[in-house]
């Protein structure tokens, strides 16, 4: 899975992951997908 659109095109980035059940227990859904998080590196 390529996720540079998300971090923003020719950054370079490292660890993508999904965070799944992001808002376990919360009232409602934050979102109807689960948010995703990259760590960017510098150059």
């Amino acid at each position: 899975m390529k996720l540079d659109w998300f971090a923003a095109r020719g950054v370079p980035y490292a660890n993508p992951r999904v965070v799944h059940d992001a808002n376990a227990g919360g009232p409602s859904p934050l979102s109807d997908h689960d948010p995703i998080c990259v760590a960017v590196v510098a150059r």
